[in-house]
């Protein structure tokens, strides 16, 4: 069970960073449709759950950065959005945002048999971050193989947006989605 593909790309444009994370797996579509449930479940209902796998290393809960230290305090499931709140700290500006609240969608799409997405939509949010919008999309080529994409479209607020640069956001952000895609993996191929 290995990867034969693994790629990362992160964009700029008009005040949008795009980040494309893609893998291949070795994985029956019923252990990965468990695993995408057991994500959005945990996520919704006990996210400390996470942290010993979706979430693991990728610096969420208050680990020590030399750029941005998110620390996710709590969620509450709202209907079918999770209502949040989380400290951010941007560490070269000595700049502490407490109990920055957001709001978050989550949720699964069956496109076909053997395609899947997962919708991720971060709104709300009341600083640093604008917007944070990512599509994860699984697709088996046959019963045991898939590919999986991570496309996320992340908008700083105003301020952050003009001060970070497209190499700062690579270094300090664009690493978490690679990070999130290989722990999906690496629970598929436990």
């Amino acid at each position: 069970m290995g990867n034969l593909l693994n790629a990362q790309t992160t964009t700029y444009s008009k005040g949008v960073f795009t980040v494309k994370v893609e893998q291949r797996v070795n994985v029956s579509e019923e252990k990965m449709n468990a695993i995408i449930d057991k994500l959005i479940n945990q996520y919704k209902n006990n996210l400390p759950l996470l942290d010993s796998w979706a979430i693991k290393g990728l610096k969420l809960r208050g680990e020590k950065d030399n750029f941005i230290i998110f620390n996710i305090k709590s969620h509450k499931p709202d209907g079918q959005n999770i209502d949040g709140v989380m400290d951010i700290k941007i560490v070269p500006l000595s700049k502490n945002y407490q109990n920055v609240t957001y709001d978050v969608d989550l949720f699964k799409t069956k496109k076909s048999d053997y395609d899947y997405n997962i919708h991720y939509s971060l709104t709300n949010c009341t600083e640093v971050i604008s917007s944070a919008k990512a599509e994860i999309n699984i697709k088996f080529s046959d019963s045991e193989n898939a590919v999986v994409t991570l496309v996320a479209n992340v908008q700083l607020t105003r301020s952050y947006n003009m001060l970070m640069s497209k190499k700062q956001f690579e270094e300090n952000l664009s690493w978490r989605f690679e990070k999130f895609v290989t722990n999906l993996i690496a629970e598929a191929n436990k």
